[in-house]
């Protein structure tokens, strides 16, 4: 009897072990789930490009799976299993679309993903956005044409008194904005005695325009949030590098942008969060 009673107790203690550890299982995967949800969201638009391209046998096409591979290869390996498992299947018969829609769905990710606070999440912010310009550059080259991108719409502007002084990205994207503008102007006036190419003049006059105007934009932009932080008197320029030198100051103020969106103190419902989206996709 007493032999019964000990084997019974066993048997339940066995059967309980079991079930909390099929609990705790349960509760593991779906937390692993949730926590791969951008990436598998990601994953799942990158896999439909690739499976609409599976009967496409072309050099453009061969291509094209190859960069989306790459891409699928940056991400978590469980995000791609699980993508792989729950994407839907579209049987539209053109690519061309998947891809459209593939490249708007990056970008929708970039303001989905852009209120995550921890550190890890701050790489899914920027990187669809990296995506989407790889994509974009891709399209461009070998003249596909894609459907201009849309953006969640942006938050009011702030009362004056209410602006805030502008977190470090920010700031560090708006005084590149500034040295870039000082540059072009400076090496701008001075064409007519340095030794430029035509060539060189003509880029130099297209660079100017584009620091002046993206200095606007960016000024627009942060002060409908946040207080503008004061320009320098002076930048450092070397006029001798005349169009090299502003290209490199575009270069930054693009880098700068993804920073912003990069950094998870900026909402993605402010203006300059959008702008700098646009920024770093400009060419």
């Amino acid at each position: 009897m007493k032999s019964s009673t000990l084997a019974s107790a066993l048997t339940g203690s066995s059967l309980a072990i079991v079930l909390a550890l099929g609990v705790w299982s349960q509760v593991e995967e779906r937390h692993q789930a949730e926590s791969l949800a951008p990436y598998t969201r990601i994953s799942t638009a990158l896999i439909e490009v690739q499976d609409s391209l599976a009967s496409q046998q072309t050099p453009v096409s061969d291509e094209l799976k190859s960069l989306v591979q790459q891409q699928l290869d940056s991400l978590p390996h469980s995000a791609n299993i699980l993508a792989s498992k729950d994407h839907p299947k579209d049987d539209s018969p053109s690519w061309e679309k998947i891809f459209d829609s593939s490249v708007q769905k990056l970008y929708h990710e970039v303001f989905i993903n852009a209120d995550q606070q921890s550190e890890a999440q701050n790489f899914v912010r920027s990187e669809p956005l990296e995506f989407v310009q790889q994509l974009q550059d891709f399209a461009q080259e070998h003249q596909i044409k894609l459907s201009a991108l849309k953006a969640p719409k942006t938050v009011a502007c702030r009362p004056l008194s209410e602006r805030t002084p502008a977190p470090e990205s920010i700031t560090r994207l708006l005084q590149t904005s500034y040295a870039y503008r000082y540059a072009s102007e400076v090496i701008g006036a001075r064409t007519d005695v340095e030794e430029f190419s035509a060539q060189e003049i003509s880029g130099i006059e297209r660079l100017q325009q584009q620091a002046k105007v993206l200095e606007q934009r960016l000024v627009q932009a942060v002060s409908c949030q946040y207080q503008l932080p004061a320009q320098q008197v002076t930048y450092p320029v070397d006029v001798a590098q005349g169009y090299t030198f502003l290209e490199e100051h575009s270069d930054a103020v693009q880098k700068n942008a993804l920073a912003v969106v990069a950094d998870s103190t900026v909402p993605s419902d402010v203006p300059v969060f959008l702008l700098s989206t646009r920024i770093f996709l400009e060419d």
